[in-house]
């Protein structure tokens, strides 16, 4: 559940990073993200 709770904070950073960040940095995120999700 820990790993959970991990990826619960990663996502709101997502979210925050994506509505502060340029298209651009928001794909760089995103994929990022959706690697450490793997």
């Amino acid at each position: 559940q820990t790993n959970h709770t991990r990826k619960e904070l990663l996502f709101l950073m997502f979210l925050k990073i994506n509505l502060r960040s340029p298209s651009s940095l928001h794909k760089i995120f995103y994929s990022l993200f959706f690697l450490l999700q793997k």
